[in-house]
């Protein structure tokens, strides 16, 4: 087998450090040329007697730059490789083992650290040191000095390429683990900033509501965008009535975020204008359900339907799904159907009132908890007190058998306690049809109610009831303005008597209240001193 090496003329040959038993045979090859110029001759290496002929292979032209880097090219058989070695060649056998694949059957054996190291051109420390740290495939002569020692190339070689293979792998893998590092510090990073940004810039929960044309616009607590939806109509808000408006900001599902009940008013020409649709919204603006008010209430002489207004509203949220409560009406009808909503949208019609009812509340007792309505009695013409227990029987107001105004086809049951408030000589004189109740307070164990007596510009006239958790009378007396209002009428002569003859000018003097023992009967108030 023939290995050829050839490189530039002028390096002595003995530099290339040849192995003694091999014969040289120079060759001129006049076809190549470094640069131009210095004819190259080829040397030829062959155990035992020089090549016989032949002439080695073509080699690369422009492959040897000047005389800095001269090529080398070994052939066994059919199989060539092209290495380098520097100026003086000094460095041949290293370039020559280092990238040259030795075939199996020319294996053969070093015999000391230095062959060894310089077969794996490293110093002889180092050799020494693999062979600690990276099982370095050497071998002891038996019985030998300590240092005697033997390798074979055939194994430094596969050790080698094991190596070489191993960094590569390793290489590999620490690639890939640092990229893996590096994306999932870059994810981590993007959910960090995103968290943070959805914390900064996220709306927060409804806080108020405004409207503008078809659009209902739902503010955060700090007064930005959360949230919009569009009516198919346009929205006439706030109500005109002197009342709390029918929304509400509370927590519906019983889950811990709020939603947002709200009964808008459209203006409609060809519909009576009135919030006739209660609408629950998520927190986030989606359209949980809606309400359209479908009740039917039949008297002796008529029957009313709807379209039907929601007019006063009252969520009840103490603990779990909460429980709705909504009031009804018409601008004509003498009717008042009482809903309850649960969660989900579905509605009974616990209670149904000879009149509106204007406003609810609702509060927990010594004996239970109840639901507060108040509004008007169109029979007796009166402002009224409705009080519901939760889960009792579906009930409707005590009326006249005989009356107009008593249900044909309405629940026979009753509420706990019905009161009616009498109407002041303001109320009757200036020609009002009656009064109303448009305020109910919970104040610790105390119930507020004021009846509106006269609504007229700088005039207004309430009545202030006080009553206790039992929903016994406490006090009762007319507002501020009571007196001022009644001297203006003395001197118009609407009225015939002075403030001081006048047997209310402090308060009404007695309660109608109905209850399943009593029935019917008048409750005096207990009179409140005032100052004239």
């Amino acid at each position: 087998m023939t290995v050829q090496l050839s490189f530039a003329i002028q390096n002595a040959l003995s530099s290339a450090q040849v192995p003694p038993e091999w014969t040289t045979t120079t060759s001129p090859c006049n076809d190549y040329s470094a640069n131009g110029a210095n004819p190259l001759n080829f040397v030829s290496y062959q155990r035992g007697s020089p090549q016989e002929s032949g002439h080695p292979p073509p080699l690369f032209p422009r492959s040897f730059p000047g005389h800095r880097q001269y090529s080398i090219v070994l052939h066994f058989g059919n199989w060539q490789k092209l290495v380098f070695a520097d100026k003086q060649g000094k460095r041949v056998l290293r370039a020559v083992l280092e990238g040259w694949q030795v075939p199996e059957n020319q294996s053969r054996r070093l015999d000391s650290w230095k062959e060894i190291a310089a077969y794996l051109g490293r110093d002889v420390r180092t050799a020494i040191r693999w062979e600690h740290e990276k099982a370095l495939p050497v071998h002891r002569v038996p019985g030998g000095k300590r240092h005697a020692v033997f390798a074979y190339t055939e194994e430094l070689h596969a050790w080698l390429n094991r190596a070489k293979e191993q960094g590569v792998e390793a290489g590999r893998r620490l690639w890939w683990m640092w990229a893996a590092a590096v994306v999932a510090a870059l994810a981590l990073a993007l959910v960090l900033v995103g968290l943070l940004v959805y914390y900064l810039y996220r709306p927060g929960e409804p806080a108020r509501v405004t409207f503008a044309g078809r659009k209902m616009l739902v503010w955060d607590e700090r007064d930005r965008l959360a949230w919009q939806h569009e009516f198919a109509e346009v929205v006439t808000w706030p109500p005109t009535e002197p009342r709390e408006p029918p929304l509400r900001i509370v927590d519906i599902n019983g889950d811990g975020r709020p939603e947002l009940l709200v009964a808008p008013a459209f203006a409609d020409a060809t519909r009576n204008s009135g919030a006739r649709e209660l609408y629950c919204f998520s927190e986030t603006g989606r359209l949980l359900w809606r309400y359209l008010p479908q009740a039917t209430v039949t008297t002796p002489d008529r029957q009313q339907r709807g379209p039907w207004h929601i007019v006063a509203l009252q969520v009840v949220a103490d603990r779990g799904p909460a429980q709705i409560w909504a009031s009804l009406g018409q601008p004509d009808g003498w009717a008042g159907p009482l809903i309850r909503l649960d969660a989900a949208g579905r509605a009974t019609m616990p209670f149904i009132n000879a009149g509106v009812l204007y406003v609810l509340n609702h509060m927990r007792g010594r004996s239970g908890s109840y639901l507060l309505a108040g509004g008007v009695n169109n029979e007796y013409d009166s402002g009224m007190l409705a009080v519901l227990q939760d889960d009792q029987p579906p009930a409707s107001s005590p009326q006249t058998p005989d009356s107009r105004y008593n249900c044909r086809e309405c629940p026979p049951g009753r509420p706990l306690r019905y009161m009616l408030f009498p109407r002041s000589e303001i109320n009757r004189v200036n020609g009002a049809p009656y009064n109303s109740a448009l305020l109910i307070a919970v104040v610790g164990d105390e119930v507020r109610l004021e009846t509106m007596e006269n609504d007229e510009a700088g005039g207004k006239v309430s009545g202030i009831y006080r009553l206790s958790a039992d929903f016994e009378v406490r006090s009762a007396v007319w507002s501020s303005s009571y007196r001022e209002l009644h001297r203006r009428y003395e001197g118009e002569g609407r009225i015939r008597h002075t403030f001081e003859n006048c047997t209310e000018r402090v308060g009404p003097r007695t309660i109608r209240v109905w209850d399943a023992q009593n029935g019917w009967r008048d409750v005096p108030v207990p009179q409140v001193i005032r100052a004239p």
